[in-house]
Formats: C-alpha cells, sequence, structure tokens
C-alpha cells in the first residue's frame, strides 16, 4: 500500500498553487474519466493521501434512517483506533439519501493549513457530486423495469422476467397472468 510521510514538510504553508492544483485535478480526473480501473476510489485517494495525510476514507449511507451501506474507498493499511484524526462530512442526495463521508488521518498527522481545509472540502464534494453521478444511474436502471411508486415490476420488467423464466424452460400453459391499475391502491 502508500507509504505517507511522517509529516506535512513536503507541502509547507506556502505551498505552489500549480502543485496543488495539480494533485486536486489528477483526484477529480481519475473519479469521473478514468476507464483504466475498477478500483477508482484506491487510485483516486492516492492522488491526495501524502498531501492530506489521509490513511482511510469511507463512506456511510442511510436511507431514512437505516444504514443501507459502509462503503470502504481507500486503505492504506495503516491502523485505525479511537484516537485516529477523522475529517467528517455529512451531505444529502438527489434521491434523499444521506452521506456520512469521513477521512481517517494518519496518527502524527498535524492540524491542516487553511489551503489544505480547502482541498478538503473540495474532495468531499467532488466525491458526493461522484455518487450522486452514480445514484443517480442506479435509480434510471431501477427505474426501467420497476414501478417507482410502488416499486413493482412494470411492464417492460415483467417481460424480462418472463423472458428469463422461458429461458429456463418453464411451461407458461400452467400459470395465468393477470395485469391490474394499481394507481388507485395503497399498498400491493
Amino acid at each position: 500500500m502508500n507509504n505517507l510521510p511522517e509529516n506535512n514538510a513536503d507541502f509547507s504553508e506556502t505551498e505552489n498553487t500549480a502543485e496543488v492544483l495539480e494533485i486536486l485535478m489528477d483526484f477529480t480526473e481519475t473519479l469521473f474519466y478514468n476507464f483504466k480501473t475498477t478500483d477508482i476510489f484506491q487510485k483516486a485517494f492516492e492522488q491526495i493521501a501524502a498531501y492530506l495525510q489521509i490513511c482511510k476514507a469511507t463512506v456511510w449511507r442511510y436511507t431514512g434512517t437505516r444504514i443501507q451501506s459502509v462503503i470502504s474507498l481507500y486503505e492504506t493499511g495503516v491502523p485505525v483506533d479511537d484516537k485516529t484524526q477523522i475529517e467528517e462530512k455529512q451531505m444529502h442526495a438527489a434521491t434523499g439519501d444521506h452521506f456520512i463521508y469521513r477521512l481517517y488521518r494518519c496518527g502524527n498527522a498535524p492540524a491542516l493549513t487553511h489551503t489544505q481545509r480547502r482541498v478538503l472540502e473540495h474532495v468531499f464534494k467532488t466525491l458526493h457530486t461522484y455518487l450522486n453521478r452514480q445514484i443517480s444511474f442506479e435509480t434510471a436502471q431501477y427505474a426501467l423495469t420497476h414501478d417507482m411508486v410502488y416499486r413493482c415490476l412494470n411492464t417492460n420488467g415483467l417481460n424480462i422476467e418472463l423472458e428469463r423464466y422461458r429461458n429456463e424452460g418453464l411451461d407458461f400453459r400452467e400459470y395465468a397472468t393477470v395485469f391490474m391499475n394499481v394507481s388507485k391502491f395503497k399498498t400491493i
């Protein structure tokens, strides 16, 4: 994994703006334009981990009050415990989901500079934009085969399922299909 620097000496408070922009651009380009790897988050965080001294990154996705998933975005192998510094940001998605982004900083990492705080905000916003895009895509895929209000198969989804059963050799002569207008019903 990455060997992170022991201190932030490589990036002083008087750091070159062009260098910081290059780091941010590499991070963003890796997330949005990387088609060479399936481990996009790991590669993206490798671009900024040394600068922000990040040893782990996670996102917690809540739907309502229930945790839908906890996704590990980045790991270095550095142990994380209750003394590890955490930078956290909470954001809402267009779908109504709630996200908590957590970046764990190396144990001896100094306080973030003003520039690093600005970079961190950009990282949070970029991650959120990327995940919002992914969730919107998943929702659009789901809507192709399901009714969004009632969460049941729509006509297209039913046809796909019937075709799948037909390919498995199911004899439809023993079954009947009933179609109903569900818009007047509260539950299915």
